[in-house]
């Protein structure tokens, strides 16, 4: 039996396998980057007492300064992810019907064949008074359908007002509520009661709401 030397088959593996790519391991710009930010945003968490928030809120534009960019920070990476999540959805989305519609596309032509020959047929046999044909797994039918008419109303209308009877078909419009030219000209008093002039307006509820906070 022939005896393995353990020490000359290591050395021709390390012979045949490539030296490691020591740039790989290299951090780049971006990571130095990220580094960086991370590296100031600790030093400010510790600088500007940021954990003392939670128990004596912010005492400091400087605290509040930080605090705008943070919630800024998360408001794009949410974005982010919408967007991404978004994205994803509406491809698979477009897969998935596109795979309905192939496995559809040809059930619908056989379906569309089908009821042309039965229609066909149909029509052959269908005679006198009988407008229809039973079977074992179905009935063959044949019905009568009034005209399709299309209108112009506006031009309809017109018509219709040159003469007195033509009135029996037209209903009265009632008049659209311009609101938000109304609310313009409305005031809101310091009793909380909507006024147009000298009147108090009926059927409004006035709600005082605080001032919105927002974060721009």
């Amino acid at each position: 039996m022939d005896i393995i030397d353990f020490d000359a088959l290591n050395a021709e593996l390390d012979a045949q396998t490539p030296p490691p790519d020591l740039t790989s391991a290299l951090p780049t710009e971006e990571d130095i980057l990220e580094d960086m930010l991370a590296d100031i945003e600790q030093q400010n968490v510790e600088e500007l007492k940021l954990d003392t928030i939670e128990t004596h809120g912010v005492t400091s534009e400087r605290q509040a300064d930080f605090l705008i960019y943070r919630y800024k920070k998360l408001k794009e990476t949410m974005a982010t992810i919408n967007e991404t999540a978004d994205n994803r959805i509406a491809s698979y989305q477009d897969k998935v019907n596109r795979w309905r519609n192939s496995e559809l596309a040809p059930l619908d032509a056989q379906m569309d064949y089908i009821q042309k020959v039965l229609e066909v047929y149909a029509k052959a046999n269908i005679t006198g008074k009988k407008r229809s044909l039973k079977m074992i797994e179905g009935t063959l039918s044949l019905s009568k359908q009034q005209p399709k008419i299309d209108y112009n109303e506006k031009k309809l209308r017109e018509f219709l007002s040159t003469f007195k009877e033509g009135e029996n078909y037209l209903e009265p419009q009632e008049p659209k509520l311009l609101w938000g030219e109304f609310k313009k000209a409305a005031k809101v008093g310091n009793d909380n009661l909507l006024r147009y002039g000298d009147k108090t307006v009926p059927g409004v509820v006035v709600t005082i709401r605080p001032d919105k906070f927002a974060i721009k």
